[in-house]
């Protein structure tokens, strides 16, 4: 959930005169700073942030649609759901 927080905090748009605005990408930019600051925090790649930050948006739309405790099932190390079907899991829970 760190790296949806930090997504939310990359400002948008709009202001093109300030300082600030001299290191704003263009919209067509593939680069994605928040996963790129996680990713040299924690020493990992982007796509496992990314890969990871899916994940928990699954696992707390299950637990919102589910509730009776289904996060910790689904977090605990006794689980046999993977994270794969936890993803699909979540799909589900969104759509329902």
């Amino acid at each position: 959930m760190q790296y949806e927080r930090e997504k939310h905090k990359e400002r948008g748009g709009g202001d093109r005169r300030s300082i600030q605005a001299e290191n704003q990408k263009g919209q067509n930019v593939p680069n994605d700073p928040p996963a790129q600051k996680l990713a040299t925090q924690y020493k990992v790649a982007e796509r496992t942030i990314k890969r990871d930050a899916k994940y928990a948006r699954a696992v707390n739309a299950v637990d919102k649609a589910a509730g009776n405790g289904a996060k910790t099932t689904l977090l605990s190390r006794d689980t046999k759901v993977s994270k794969q079907d936890a993803v699909k899991l979540g799909a589900i829970a969104t759509y329902s």
